[in-house]
């Protein structure tokens, strides 16, 4: 399967502009951020037909600035890493504007363990979250710099099948890894 047309930039059912991240719902749902052209985020089945797209370059709810990451629950909720409005926003999956966390900081990269914990980001701030899905920290890790454990732009993250999680930064050039256990 192929959603997009290369070399075509265009915010129709068919294209996009920049797109930066993409996630899974629980029936196998695709969601595109697509975030540094357009400011909107794209919904398709698990068959890739289209279905649904919703956002605009803005700072309101459900307006995005750099819709830069995304991830999906086990309910099937919509959290985006709004980027450079600084917060989270929360949507059904039918795009509706459910929340928005604003005390996190700039989310760059969301992932979603199975367990529903939630590890985000922040690039402006040089550290990663560990949060509930109510948007409480759990946890808070690293700091500015060039050693071990210290991030420079730290700009996506996974968790491994063990509960490693990597962290890839910018101006570092680097993927740490880490024991959460």
């Amino acid at each position: 399967m192929v959603l997009g047309r290369k070399d075509t930039a265009g915010e129709d059912k068919d294209t996009f502009n920049q797109p930066t991240h993409v996630a899974f719902g629980p029936s196998g749902e695709i969601y595109i951020t697509d975030g540094y052209g357009n400011s909107r985020v794209v919904k398709y089945s698990s068959k890739g037909q289209y279905l649904l797209a919703w956002g605009k370059k803005g700072k309101r709810p459900g307006e995005f600035n750099a819709p830069h990451s995304i991830a999906v629950d086990h309910r099937g909720k919509i959290y985006v890493g709004d980027r450079e409005n600084h917060r989270i926003q929360i949507f059904d999956e039918n795009g509706k504007f459910l929340d928005q966390w604003t005390h996190l900081g700039s989310p760059w990269g969301l992932y979603l363990t199975s367990d529903q914990q939630l590890f985000m980001c922040d690039g402006y701030k040089n550290r990663v979250l560990k949060l509930d899905l109510k948007g409480r920290v759990l946890g808070v890790l690293g700091q500015p710099g060039k050693m071990p454990g210290q991030f420079s732009f730290p700009h996506h993250l996974a968790v491994g099948k063990n509960g490693e999680l990597y962290v890839a930064e910018v101006l570092n050039w680097r993927v740490q890894k880490f024991l959460l256990k």
